[in-house]
């Protein structure tokens, strides 16, 4: 049965959520203070800025593609589901019910994208430490006997690419347990109807 949302006066958990938001920006911000004010009192401001100058370009390189990721699979999920109910594609809906209001699901066709990349995008921005010796990557002039790569390779390039690997798989299967919810929530894995019908 299609999910049932509530009326749209009843936003007591848009408040919550947005209050979370706003109380672990200010903790941030803090922690980012004061870990400014010791850097600065060694000398090391500039160190710093190139930290958080780097935190912010890799939570801006996976934001983008991520939200954008996610909301392409929404619109196809919300044509599906639309087609589901008119019985004019290859689903049927097995069960009917109530079906969410359209600003719901805009809403959340929106906000949910916004909020996987948001988490995603974050602890991307936690690598800059792995980013940094990725970039700035140097040879030990020695080669492993196995495959005959450079030390250096395992040191600072191959974790990098690793949590690269790690956050492609994480979106994946987020995208994937997405489509198989909303496809049992409207009772769809079960109503797959042959093309040749």
């Amino acid at each position: 049965m299609p999910l049932s949302i509530g009326k749209p006066g009843s936003k007591s958990w848009v408040a919550v959520a947005l209050a979370l938001f706003v109380l672990a920006a200010v903790f941030a911000l803090l922690g980012w203070t004061v870990e400014w004010l010791w850097m600065d009192e060694l000398g090391f401001a500039s160190v710093f800025w190139r930290i958080r100058l780097t935190q912010v370009g890799l939570f801006a390189a996976l934001f983008v593609p991520v939200f954008a990721y996610f909301w392409a699979n929404g619109v196809v999920l919300q044509r599906i589901c639309a087609a589901a109910e008119d019985e004019t594609g290859p689903w049927i809906v097995q069960s009917a019910g109530t079906p969410a209001p359209g600003w719901a699901v805009r809403a959340a066709g929106l906000l949910l994208p916004v909020v996987v990349a948001l988490v995603v995008a974050v602890s991307f921005a936690g690598l800059w430490d792995e980013y940094t010796r990725f970039a700035f990557a140097q040879a030990f002039g020695a080669n492993e006997p196995i495959l005959g790569r450079d030390a250096g390779f395992y040191v600072f390039t191959l974790p990098f690419l690793d949590e690269i690997q790690d956050r492609l798989v994480i979106i994946a299967l987020i995208a994937v347990a997405a489509h198989g919810l909303t496809f049992h929530q409207f009772g769809m894995i079960r109503g797959w109807k042959t093309l040749n019908e």
